[in-house]
């Protein structure tokens, strides 16, 4: 299948596409570009949109300087957003007129034109042209508040892993999952990380070493402080909320993201609780087998009323299971409703986030009670 001449990598996930840009350019123009057939546009202090825009549109008039095809790359532009509507007469929003003119009635057969940056709009001209005469590749990040934002940060970690030619066992997965968060520019680095302390390209990534590497940092912590909660250890829970909201400008925002965060954990425990309740299911170790024996039907059921761990790896649901048993049925339904009352009050009050955080966390787990210790009725699995 030919090359098309006009390639658009755009999204919200700024390291994804200059990973992507950088792999295309690669494929295109080789690993060593003939400088006299490879045009590079960049956005700078001494180059403005427009500027850059038109350079791009000369660039496509103009063939190779010693013949042959040439490659035109609008690199990590970050001008899109500036498109404006089709009637607008800006000077900005006539060069994407231009630049959208050129592609739509067809870029000459010498020329391939690589554009790539966040903001492209998908219902404007720019897109639309890219989309008709060429191929427009999307990442986007993936959003925690997004139900299936695991599911796409598998798919991150996945892409990456496989360009490097390392695989990852399913716990691994789940733990960098975890330790990453949403923080899609951090997976090449970590990766690399893991492949050299492990011993070097088709070694083995085991869990323990990605716990060595992967782990104490952003969005991990994060990740460590709804499992601390989950586990009803509250003095660590106080010590990674102090932790996470030193590193913050806005720590009242960032508290109160963490609190939607809890909330969400606590709802998932919910939810296996009254699985575990409705299957008959005894303990943690018991539910892969209960959820492998559902059927597709059974499963999409469970799925379509939030009960998403049905059809994830039997190794979350495990870990989710553990920290669900560690309460009695009251008791998280009590900790969603603590969950709720400290979101409303961070919206309709001028209580500091902060303090509902920490109140919060200390709710989870009432005095005298134990980090991880059963009651009579947990053990028996209610």
């Amino acid at each position: 299948m030919p090359e098309p001449s006009v390639i658009l990598i755009t999204g919200t996930d700024t390291a994804q596409i200059n990973a992507e840009a950088a792999k295309v350019i690669r494929e295109v123009a080789g690993e060593n570009p003939d400088p006299f057939a490879f045009d590079v546009v960049r956005q700078g202090d001494d180059q403005s949109v427009l500027d850059a825009l038109n350079q791009v549109v000369m660039s496509i008039n103009s063939p190779a300087f010693l013949g042959g095809r040439k490659t035109i790359w609008l690199q990590h532009f970050e001008g899109f957003a500036g498109e404006g509507a089709k009637t607008a007469k800006t000077p900005d929003a006539l060069a994407f007129g231009r630049l959208s003119d050129a592609i739509a009635t067809g870029l000459p057969g010498d020329i391939v034109l690589v554009m790539d940056g966040p903001g492209v709009d998908k219902r404007k001209r720019l897109y639309k042209a890219c989309q008709d005469q060429g191929r427009v590749v999307v990442f986007d990040k993936p959003d925690v508040k997004d139900r299936n934002w695991q599911a796409a940060m598998k798919e991150v970690i996945a892409r990456a892993a496989e360009a490097k030619q390392v695989r990852l066992t399913p716990d691994v997965m789940e733990f960098l999952i975890q330790a990453f968060g949403t923080d899609t520019g951090c997976v090449d680095n970590e990766l690399e990380k893991l492949i050299m302390y492990c011993g070097g390209p088709g070694e083995p990534i085991t869990l323990a070493a990605a716990q060595d590497v992967c782990s104490g940092e952003g969005e991990a912590i994060s990740w460590s402080l709804t499992d601390a909660v989950g586990d009803r250890d509250v003095p660590e829970s106080l010590r990674l909320v102090d932790v996470l909201l030193r590193q913050e400008k806005d720590a009242e925002s960032a508290a109160h993201g963490l609190i939607l965060q809890i909330s969400r954990r606590f709802r998932d425990l919910l939810r296996i609780r009254v699985f575990m309740q409705e299957k008959r299911v005894r303990s943690p170790r018991e539910l892969r087998g209960t959820t492998e024996k559902l059927s597709d039907e059974e499963k999409e059921r469970w799925v379509e009323d939030g009960f998403d761990f049905v059809r994830a790896h039997w190794f979350r649901a495990f870990k989710l299971a553990e920290q669900a048993v560690r309460y009695t049925g009251p008791e998280l339904i009590r900790a969603v409703v603590h969950c709720r009352d400290a979101n409303l009050q961070c919206v309709s009050t001028g209580a500091s986030s902060r303090v509902l955080l920490e109140q919060l966390v200390m709710r989870m787990a009432p005095a005298g009670r134990q980090a991880g210790r059963a009651t009579r009725g947990q053990r028996r699995g209610y």
